[in-house]
């Protein structure tokens, strides 16, 4: 379940333990609204844009894409 908002800038940790051995991995989460801004404050003009996925019901990441398709052209 996502608790947070999807429209704000956070830094993420996720800690995962396996065969003894710990690993951290840190990323952050962007809306949107960051990357097309930053393409559209460089002179790009977005031509295509496709949030990838491939539908699962059986699992419970499915209605969240994990991948964004973009294609820009500067102006």
């Amino acid at each position: 379940m996502i608790a947070d908002s999807w429209f704000e800038h956070r830094a993420l940790a996720d800690t995962c333990e396996r065969g003894g051995f710990t690993m951290t991995f840190h990323s952050e989460h962007r809306p949107l609204r960051d990357y097309t801004d930053a393409l559209a404050d460089a002179g790009f003009l977005i031509e295509r844009l496709r949030e990838v996925t491939e539908p699962d019901p059986a699992d419970k990441w499915h209605r969240i894409p994990l991948f964004l398709h973009m294609r820009a052209v500067r102006m």
